[in-house]
């Protein structure tokens, strides 16, 4: 079955959501840094016949072997030039990848080793039992567990967690699934499932254990806890609905979307029952939760999108950005708080075609409607997120920010107002000292027959804000050059980098972590030669072409 990504209001459904691997070496260049590896560490005997089990089930169903999507990187508080990076590997057209891969660096980015993570049956034995893996999130922690004998603030006594959200096309099994490595994420250990649908153990209101229920978790993420060692948190959406066909699932108008915490406190080697956090009426639901802590406090904030296609809490029906916060580590949580509206039009291409249907416009998959927070050194709060500019009627990035530990929120302002007749889309946040840094996605001209002309640009503050003012910033920088957003898979609804992209700081600047397509060809009558896609241009065919068609890129020091 496929994997809804987002339930934005009844009648639309946006579509998105064996190899025991010796880790390999990634060569190095200066500027930006190609960490994922070619050909896909998950390209092996073992992992095309998990593929053929579901492509004999399932007639639409096709893989971009070699093909990366959405990566995350954090870095480690003991030791800053120690970073960890996760991405979906070989991505499917209708939702998951074949596994989640991760990669290290003990050099601040300039180098990397790939690690496939444990979460699917790709990754081989050892490997979760299932078919595949979304939504890679990764942080690390300062200490590790007391057999190792080291204190957390030693360089390098840490602990890495990563997340995945494993799943099956051809059952209604879903699943969070956690795993942690101490040895800076050469290997991951602890492999486990936080909760795993249908007929889960966790017990919600009006929730009966049915086989065919359609049960979803969707868009986790984990977060080490930087002012408790061994502490750290999972949060994720959990859509329940009455058994249906999908047509069904919307005319019954009867799911739901709370969300729900898991937390460890012994360095990832258990985790605790699942707790909702944030309840939601039928038809209303969270997605996209991200917890960041104040490291001056421990106070946590979830943050997430809140989507009331119903309910009209606040007066704030359709979608909002929304957190809940907690002061005990995550024990009791306060009521829902609001920090903004988030209406987006998303992004489409006027001058190609949809390759599911021929005809113009191109969509895009962005990260509209899934805002990202990040949270400096003194606790002052961020927010971004991908939205709709009225003058313009394009999708921008806007910021807004809190000095009052979210009482009170700056009125959203454009990141960049000078840029605004080309869309930019799925933003990224980090906070480096003072400054504020914000990556995105921008096409940096007009799209022609077989062109994306597409950029990777940041801005940064030049004023930190507050609660009454949203920060400046000064001029876009570009961080990489041109590249042709038409190579990369079409999922679902859309050509699609990942729903969000890295960004992580250290003392030499900021580390822009992303997916990028791995050519710049195309133009009038032509498309890219590496193109992911057979053709991308009237007549498309969106049989996989097995190249090479994006890669993940570090690029340290921007």
């Amino acid at each position: 079955m496929g994997v809804s990504r987002l339930l934005r209001r009844p009648g639309a459904l946006l579509v998105g959501l064996l190899v025991a691997a010796t880790a390999a070496a990634v060569a190095t260049a200066t500027g930006s840094v190609v960490v994922s590896q070619n050909p896909s560490p998950f390209a092996t005997a073992g992992c095309a016949a998990v593929d053929s089990a579901q492509t004999s089930q399932v007639s639409t169903t096709f893989n971009y072997l070699n093909s990366e999507e959405e990566p995350y990187v954090a870095v480690d508080p003991t030791d800053s030039s120690h970073l960890v990076g996760a991405w979906q590997q070989d991505r499917w057209n209708d939702g998951g990848a074949n596994g989640l891969v991760s990669a290290y660096s003990t050099t601040g980015g300039s180098s990397w080793t790939v690690v496939p993570e444990p979460f699917t049956s790709c990754y081989g034995a050892g490997g979760l039992d299932y078919q595949r893996a979304s939504d890679p999130w990764v942080s690390i922690g300062p200490g590790k567990p007391a057999s190792f004998g080291c204190a957390p603030t030693v360089k390098d006594c840490s602990t890495a967690y990563a997340i995945a959200i494993p799943f099956d096309e051809t059952t209604r099994r879903t699943a969070v699934a956690a795993a942690v490595s101490y040895d800076l994420g050469a290997t991951w250990t602890h492999t486990q499932t936080l909760i795993a649908d249908p007929c889960s153990s966790v017990q919600t209101p009006g929730y009966v254990c049915n086989p065919k229920s359609f049960v979803l978790n969707d868009k986790e993420s984990i977060t080490a806890d930087p002012t408790k060692p061994g502490y750290a948190y999972a949060v994720w959406d959990r859509l329940v609905a009455p058994p249906a066909s999908p047509p069904g699932f919307f005319k019954e108008l009867a799911y739901k979307g709370p969300a729900f915490i898991s937390r460890t406190t012994d360095y990832g080697q258990t985790w605790s029952a699942p707790q909702q956090i944030v309840s939601t009426p039928s038809i209303d639901q969270t997605i996209g939760n991200v917890i960041v802590i104040d490291p001056a406090n421990g106070t946590l904030y979830d943050f997430f999108t809140y989507i009331q296609n119903i309910g009209n809490g606040g007066g704030n029906r359709g979608e909002t950005i929304g957190f809940v916060k907690s002061t005990d580590h995550g024990a009791t949580w306060s009521s829902v708080r609001t920090v903004a509206a988030e209406p987006a039009n998303g992004v489409v291409d006027p001058n190609n075609v949809d390759p599911t249907t021929n005809t113009a416009p191109a969509p895009l998959r962005t990260g509209a409607g899934l805002p990202e927070p990040a949270v400096s050194s003194t606790g002052q709060l961020y927010v971004v997120w991908e939205g709709t500019d009225p003058a313009t009627s394009t999708d921008q990035v806007y910021i807004t920010t809190s000095t009052d530990g979210g009482a009170s929120w700056s009125t959203p302002a454009l990141v960049d107002s000078s840029y605004t007749n080309r869309p930019a889309f799925t933003p990224a946040v980090a906070v480096s000292g003072g400054t504020v840094g914000v990556t995105y996605y921008q096409w940096d001209a007009t799209t022609t027959s077989g062109s994306e002309p597409t950029v990777l640009y940041i801005q940064k503050s030049t004023s930190a804000g507050s609660s009454t003012a949203a920060p400046t910033f000064g001029a876009r920088a570009a961080v990489t050059s041109e590249f042709n957003g038409l190579a990369a898979p079409y999922s679902e609804t859309g050509y699609f980098f990942g729903d969000y992209e890295g960004l992580t700081a250290n003392s030499n600047g900021f580390i822009p972590f992303n997916v990028l397509t791995t050519c710049n060809d195309g133009g009038a009558g032509t498309q890219p030669s590496c193109r992911a896609l057979n053709s991308v241009i009237s007549p498309t065919n969106v049989t996989p072409t097995d190249n090479n068609a994006t890669d993940v890129y570090a690029v340290p020091g921007s």
